[in-house]
């Protein structure tokens, strides 16, 4: 499931509302990672799993991810919080924007290239400051996310650092 949102804070901040969804992972993409993928070839293999939001800028986004033995137990669990997200959407919460279900393993294996090629392109980033492509962390805690992006801020030296979290149960 790809989850849209109009801002990476925005995405960041709602990774634990897809973790207590029961999400295997949740990993969070930024606009930096994102417009690196849709200047490269590769968007055209993804861009109809991550269609655009038509009036709403597109700068962040979660790779959600269900996975067990249980099929109708997934689907349930998908189909639960694409009625959460649905609430959200309409009383403009969240900073969630739209979502799109990829339920089909060629899909899933395609965004995953995806990301992987794009995070890859961080490193031909132009300027001589390059992003740092990757920062893993599991959490648990509901309200962690903004208080870990702001700690690797200041340890980056950096007021905001572009990173990219993988978020696991």
């Amino acid at each position: 499931m790809n989850v849209k949102y109009d801002s990476f804070d925005s995405a960041l901040r709602n990774a634990p509302f897809m973790v207590a969804a029961n999400a295997l992972s949740v990993e969070t993409v930024d606009s930096k990672v994102l417009n690196l993928a849709r200047e490269d070839i590769v968007w055209h293999s993804v861009s109809e799993l991550i269609a655009g939001v038509p009036n709403k800028e597109m700068l962040g986004l979660n790779i959600v991810e269900f996975s067990g033995d249980d099929v109708e137990l997934i689907d349930g669990q998908v189909a639960s919080l694409c009625q959460r997200l649905d609430r959200l959407i309409a009383q403009g919460e969240a900073g969630v924007i739209g979502w799109q279900v990829c339920g089909e393993l060629d899909g899933v294996e395609r965004i995953y290239a995806m990301r992987k090629k794009a995070v890859g392109l961080l490193g031909n980033a132009k300027g001589a400051a390059k992003p740092i492509p990757l920062c893993r962390r599991y959490l648990r805690a509901a309200g962690a996310s903004g208080g870990l992006h702001r700690r690797v801020s200041r340890a980056a030296g950096r007021p905001r650092p572009e990173l990219r979290h993988v978020w696991s149960r």
